[in-house]
């Protein structure tokens, strides 16, 4: 998406001078302004054991939610079934997703 290098290069030190919760929180998440921005969203949102609906809301993610929303679940499934079946080795692929 074209938005996503001009927010990245809005967001550098020194562009905004005021203080933001906003602009702090997406410059710690800047993974949010990537390609790979559901993906990253699915990961944190099963090691910090949240829903993506709040992890976006704590980031002040809101508009491109629903953009991300579907794709960023789908991730977090699969995330969350791979991290089950590593921790439970004795219960198969199969047994896990049931």
């Amino acid at each position: 998406m074209p938005w996503r290098p001009l927010i990245k290069r809005l967001l550098e030190p020194g562009r905004i001078p005021r203080k933001s919760r906003v602009v702090e929180a997406w410059r710690d998440a800047l993974f949010l302004f990537s390609a790979e921005a559901a993906q990253q969203l699915a990961e944190a949102t099963v090691r910090n054991r949240k829903a993506i609906k709040q992890a976006c809301e704590e980031l002040y993610y809101r508009p491109f939610y629903a953009a991300s929303a579907g794709q960023a679940q789908k991730y977090a499934a699969t995330v969350a079934v791979k991290k089950l079946i590593d921790k439970q080795s004795f219960i198969s692929e199969t047994e896990a997703v049931n």
